[in-house]
């Protein structure tokens, strides 16, 4: 990351951004630990009253990871398909999921991959809301 910062600081100095910063611009919207991470390393560094500091602080603030948001709008594309038709059967499949992972400590991994397929399956059959 450091090779990159130092190859796009001319780039990043046309516009009055530190180079510095753009490990945490590329991380920010992929991973909020990754990005905690990073922020909290330049702050030791450079100190949270810098302008590095303010500048990562808000950020860090201001943003929101891409993951996060993607999952949000088509969880609630699934559930609700239609204008304002409920998905009983994706509800369940929410719902059953939610129990395998909390209850019996199902391995997140097998529980998307598991729903993904039993969704699908549910799709390729003829299921519909």
């Amino acid at each position: 990351m450091e090779v990159l910062s130092t190859i796009l600081a001319p780039v990043t100095n046309l516009i009055g951004m530190p180079a510095e910063a753009l490990p945490m611009a590329l991380m920010r919207p992929l991973s909020g630990s990754g990005s905690l991470g990073i922020m909290t390393e330049l702050m030791k560094v450079h100190g949270p009253d810098s302008f590095l500091g303010v500048l990562v602080s808000t950020m860090y603030g201001s943003s929101e990871t891409t993951f996060y948001v993607l999952a949000v709008y088509f969880g609630a594309r699934v559930l609700f398909p239609g204008a304002g038709a409920l998905d009983p059967f994706a509800l369940a499949l929410a719902v059953l999921s939610f129990v395998a992972l909390q209850r019996f400590r199902v391995p997140i991994h097998f529980g998307v991959a598991a729903g993904a397929l039993i969704g699908m399956a549910w799709r390729l059959l003829g299921g519909s809301v």
